[in-house]
Order: C-alpha cells, then structure tokens, then sequence
C-alpha cells in the first residue's frame, strides 16, 4: 500500500457528530475506526522544555528557519503554527514531524512584513496558529511551488497582502505588519471561544465552519494529539468568526461535513519527500485543498480547506 492509499483509507474510516456551536464558529467532532500509535511533543511542549531551538539560517533568509531538537522525542509541527521573534515572524508552510537530536531546516512564511531585524534576541518562540483563511490560501500556492518547482514555497507577496487585509477587517494596528498583533487585539474573545467550545472526547478531529460555511478541517493519528492542541485550533478558527459576515443560516449538516471527507474517486493525491520525517501528500478533489502527514504509514495529520462558498 502507497502513502496515497493510506490516505484514502484513514478518510474512508472517518465518522462526523454533532457540532458544538458559539456565536458563528460551528466545531464538528470526527472519530475514526482506528488510530496509530504516534508519541511526539508539540511545537510549544517542546520549546517549553527547552529542547526545540528556532532560529535564522546564517545571517537569515526569509522563506527559512533553522530548527534544532536537542531532546530524544519528536516533536510534531503544525502547518500554519508562528514563530515569533528573531528577525520577523514566520508560520510554517506544512506539517512535519522532526526526529529526536536533529538539525532541520524548515519551510516559512513572514507574517511581519515590516520588521528585519533582531529586537528581542535570535531565539524564536512559538505563538498562535494562524486563521484558516491564510492556511487555506498557504496550501494551494505549496502544492503549486511543489507541482512545478519541487520546493515547500509559498507566494510570499499574497501571504503579505493577505495578513494587511487581515489586520484590517480586524481592527487591528500593527507597526510591522505583525499578523499576531491581530490575535492580540481579540485575546479575550478568542479565549472566550475555547472555553466555549471543549475538546470532544476521543475525536481524532475537528471540522470548522464559520458564519454557516464548511472551512476547515484538521485531523490527527491520537485523539491525545489533538486534545493538546485543541486551544490553539479553536483561537485559529475563531479569529476568522469574529469578522465574518454575519449570516443567519445554518451551519452544514453532519452529513455535508462528511462528504467533504469522502474524498471523491477523481481525487489528485500527490506524494512528495517531507521536511523532517515521512511524506507529505498533497490532495485536490473539486473545490476542497489540503495534505496529509504520513509517517510509517500513520496519517499523523491531515487537513482539508474548501474555497470558495465552501461547499
């Protein structure tokens, strides 16, 4: 069996429940007939230990960063996850998971386009986990860079013009162009959505949509891996309800969540070497966007964008 077939085979096991629902942020739990013993930190557990180091490339290069695991777990990375500080913040372009004691260099965006320098030491930290709208937009220009040039890049110019719009439509003033300076305009009410919303027992994933449109879906090998990384998932979807239009209409059913899943038969899945460990697999079905993780044949994380009217 090839990574696409594993793919295709932990989607095809997948389950959608009811959604919990807050203000016009709607978070479907799913559940799947098996999981896969993946044992790993994350990004913020890791440099918390002090274990995990980020940092420039050399004198610095903006689509690079440096990352150093001094401990013996692996540490997982979560596409679209910032690193703050250094010589202006990044998100990561993809998910990759890092073995213990090994020096990588990994894939970024800026999310801070007026700041080139070193403010507050070379030492990286790890912040919030940006919107879907941004990771959604991220994922299509990757897979294109990949398709046609073999590299993790992004469309560094879109990603700049996206986080000015951001910051905007948030009320948010930022002397760098800063995209955490707009999570930190709405800290209280991201919080608010988090204790709001708990984390489902036992669900492998979540899917959200936002003022009554399908947006986003994240899915993980353990139920425990998405349980520690449940607060930085909902922050993400909400700072994307906050300043959505408002709609009366309902949220999807369950039902059109799982179609979204299926992964239609004409679905393109790619497999491509990912940064760190494993292979990353790159997937298009209709106006649906994402990738997968797999790593010994464990999906240790998959995530799905729709475009357009999310449907």
């Amino acid at each position: 069996m090839n990574d696409q077939d594993h793919v295709r085979r932990f989607f095809g096991s997948l389950t959608v429940g009811e959604p919990l629902r807050f203000k016009g942020l709607a978070l479907y739990p799913i559940r799947g007939g098996g999981t896969s013993p993946v044992a790993c930190l994350t990004l913020d557990e890791a440099v918390a230990r002090g274990s995990l180091h980020v940092g420039e490339v050399g004198a610095g290069t903006v689509p690079e960063l440096l990352l150093s695991n001094e401990g013996d777990d692996r540490v997982f990375l979560l596409d679209g996850e910032e690193l703050v500080g250094a010589k202006q913040n990044r998100i990561l372009n993809t998910s990759l998971l890092v073995e213990g004691r090994a020096r990588l260099t990994v894939p970024v965006s800026c999310v801070e386009r007026g700041r080139w320098a070193f403010t507050s030491g070379r030492a990286m930290r790890a912040s919030h986990l940006s919107h879907p709208g941004l990771r959604g937009e991220k994922a299509a220009q990757v897979r294109e860079s990949l398709r046609t040039h073999g590299s993790y890049a992004s469309d560094q110019a879109e990603v700049w013009r996206h986080v000015d719009r951001k910051l905007l439509s948030l009320g948010a003033v930022s002397d760098s162009s800063a995209l955490e300076d707009g999570f930190e305009r709405h800290r209280a009410s991201l919080e608010e959505y988090a204790a709001r919303l708990p984390c489902p027992d036992g669900a492998l994933g979540v899917a959200a949509a936002i003022a009554g449109r399908a947006a986003c879906v994240d899915l993980f090998a353990v139920p425990t891996l998405l349980a520690r990384l449940w607060d930085k998932l909902v922050a993400s979807y909400a700072l994307d309800a906050i300043d959505a239009p408002r709609r009366a209409a309902e949220p999807p059913a369950p039902e059109a969540i799982a179609r979204m899943l299926a992964l239609r038969e004409d679905a393109l899945l790619e497999a491509f070497a990912a940064p760190g460990l494993g292979v990353n697999v790159r997937v298009r079905a209709g106006r649906v966007t994402g990738s997968a993780l797999v790593v010994d044949g464990a999906v240790v994380h998959a995530e799905l964008f729709a475009s357009g009217d999310g449907e």
